[in-house]
């Protein structure tokens, strides 16, 4: 799975057709700007959706020769590809 697009505040950011940095750099500036009870609203939005998921992040212990990441997601697919989102974005 992964992020194609996102509902921010009202206003639809979208990757297009392929994945690209476009998301990410207009999602985080437009929040960014916005303040919620003291924090900008990018950090609300990743900090509410990293804490409610209930995929999470294990070390990788290379069993899978395919994943060559340090970190692997695992549970929910779904929120798999959202926690994915936000680990390109934060740059982990």
């Amino acid at each position: 799975m992964t992020v194609m697009g996102m509902e921010c505040y009202e206003n639809l950011m979208s990757a297009g057709t392929s994945i690209s940095d476009k998301l990410v750099k207009e999602t985080t500036e437009y929040a960014s700007n916005i303040n919620v009870s003291g924090l900008d609203g990018w950090t609300t939005i990743y900090e509410s959706v990293l804490w409610n998921a209930s995929a999470w992040l294990e070390e990788n212990d290379g069993k899978d020769p395919n994943k060559k990441d340090k970190y692997i997601t695992k549970g929910n697919v779904t929120e798999q590809g959202i926690i994915k989102f936000f680990m390109g974005v934060l740059g982990a």
